[in-house]
């Protein structure tokens, strides 16, 4: 969900196909991994407009190709063959937000901090190498996912929401508000929260509206 880019710290999100496409799916896979040599993250985006997501200067691409680049932003360089790693409550919840920081990034460092976790990021070239894929467990349509979830939210601050011009339009700012206060708790826009769900609910909440949609091919 994104109501507008221009307000949220990491610009282009609004835009990027892995979240917006129109015919995105959601899987769980079972990984085999070499824990013993985990490497840099790699943040592994989609071309868009002919560059490299991350790449400072920008590097050409073609549209629609997949990239991984480790590194930080002012530094970037190629990715190994190693399974990359990151606490992401490192990553985003380090700094606290100030006054004047975005409700968007409120959100999101209140997110992070309450639900912890890793990311990992699995090297075309490390492949039989460093890691392998055992198996894809199961695959859905994340369409199906954001009704049941969107649905199950809904139902938690439903007042809220039916005092929204769009009540279930989830790019609409006022429905976006309400789902960060039925997860989050209403001050979680613009202070540290601790209303709202545990870390662990919210897992269990996106999982249960994973389980609950069919299996495709």
């Amino acid at each position: 969900m994104c109501a507008n880019d221009t307000k949220h710290r990491y610009g282009g999100m609004c835009e990027n196909p892995e979240v917006f496409s129109s015919n995105l799916v959601l899987s769980r896979v079972k990984i085999e991994v070499d824990t013993r040599r985990f490497g840099d993250y790699g943040k592994c985006n989609i071309c868009v407009n002919s560059t490299i997501p991350m790449t400072k200067p920008p590097e050409p691409c073609v549209d629609g190709t997949y990239h991984c680049v480790c590194g930080d932003f002012n530094h970037p360089r190629p990715c190994g063959i190693r399974v990359g790693r990151e606490d992401i409550n490192s990553t985003f919840g380090e700094n606290t937000p100030t006054s004047n920081y975005s409700s968007e990034w409120w959100w999101t460092w209140n997110l992070v901090t309450r639900t912890g976790g890793q990311w990992y990021s699995t090297p075309e070239q490390g492949e039989g190498l460093t890691w392998r894929l055992v198996e894809t467990m199961k695959k859905i349509d994340a369409k199906c996912h954001d009704k049941k979830f969107d649905g199950m939210v809904y139902l938690m601050e439903k007042d809220c929401f039916d005092a929204c011009p769009q009540p279930r339009n989830r790019t609409d700012f006022c429905s976006i508000n309400c789902t960060f206060n039925a997860l989050l708790g209403e001050e979680a826009g613009h202070a540290r929260s601790s209303s709202g769900l545990s870390g662990d609910e919210i897992v269990d909440l996106w999982v249960e509206a994973f389980e609950e949609c069919p299996s495709i091919e």
